[in-house]
């Protein structure tokens, strides 16, 4: 879809300069009603295909009174680990909201990408998923998931404000060659290959924290802990396109630029803003992830704990 917005939707018209595309609003309506009808598509047959599985689920405890839930709940959710990662979550999605929301952006008028190599630039991400899946199982077999996760982030803290810096110093390759456009699809593929090894990462510590829930409630509080984290990273993926917003406004970008050019010195502040603000949001990632505490041993003491207590067991 996001390849189809810049090869079809979003594309430069004849006459426009370059990027001109994005800010077409007439471009957006359009992309926005046709996926809108794949989502409800993909939605309706993911619950279609998995009705079958509703028998086999297991039992929901008996309820209990209100003040009982909450206190539960409240426990649960003021886990360190838990709230470690929550923190966490929160820095790591306002890094990708931020750059989800000055993408647009940042390829035509800080980059000079035209919307063709945009495409291509996306187009090459797919390749980021495979590439995840063959390697993540590589770096955490036999090892600690923080350290992997700590190290991910830091690497996605380079990849992603790196570039813009190095630009901004005039240590990169020139705006228009060759080099610039390869390194950068390179780079594309890298960041987003980082982002779904990190959303892996984080869902399986948090599974880890159910189990360590488990053995000192009895209770199963998957839904409670992956619900809360949803929920979450949403709203700080919503800040993160908030932040992209004011930025804009800092730096007086224009709001119709399909008939001008940007200024330099506008798309300079652009740069200066938006790599400083990047890099902030992934050190407070990492940083709340210090405090998470459960390692491969605890995890493997919590699983035989678990095995004993069968009542525990859906």
């Amino acid at each position: 879809m996001a390849v189809a917005m810049y090869a079809w939707w979003l594309a430069d018209k004849p006459g426009e300069p370059v990027g001109g595309g994005v800010l077409r609003a007439e471009g957006y309506v359009d992309a926005g009603l046709v996926a809108a009808v794949i989502v409800l598509f993909c939605l309706a047959l993911a619950a279609f295909g998995t009705r079958h599985h509703i028998p086999a689920l297991a039992p929901p405890p008996k309820a209990g009174s209100l003040g009982r839930m909450w206190r539960e709940g409240a426990a649960t959710l003021g886990d360190r680990n838990f709230l470690a990662m929550v923190a966490s979550g929160l820095a790591g999605a306002a890094a990708v909201g931020t750059t989800t929301a000055l993408w647009a952006y940042m390829q035509p008028y800080f980059w000079g990408f035209s919307s063709d190599q945009s495409s291509l630039i996306l187009a090459a991400q797919l390749l980021s998923a495979v590439l995840a899946f063959v390697l993540l199982p590589l770096l955490t077999r036999g090892r600690d998931k923080k350290p992997i996760l700590v190290g991910i982030s830091v690497a996605a803290l380079g990849v992603g404000s790196g570039p813009v810096l190095l630009k901004l110093l005039g240590w990169f390759p020139a705006t228009g060659s060759d080099a610039l456009f390869l390194t950068m699809m390179v780079a594309g593929v890298i960041q987003v290959m980082l982002v779904v090894m990190s959303s892996v990462l984080t869902g399986s510590m948090v599974a880890d924290i159910v189990e360590s829930r488990a053995v000192v409630t009895g209770r199963r509080e998957e839904g409670l802990l992956f619900s809360v984290l949803s929920f979450i990273g949403k709203v700080a993926t919503g800040v993160g396109v908030w932040a992209g917003g004011i930025m804009l406004a800092l730096i007086d970008f224009p709001a119709d630029t399909t008939a001008i050019a940007v200024a330099p010195e506008v798309v300079e502040r652009l740069g200066w803003l938006y790599g400083p603000t990047l890099a902030v949001f992934y050190l407070l990632s990492i940083l709340a992830l210090l405090f998470y505490r459960l390692d491969r041993a605890t995890h493997a003491t919590n699983l035989a704990t678990l095995k004993r207590m069968q009542t525990v067991l859906p």
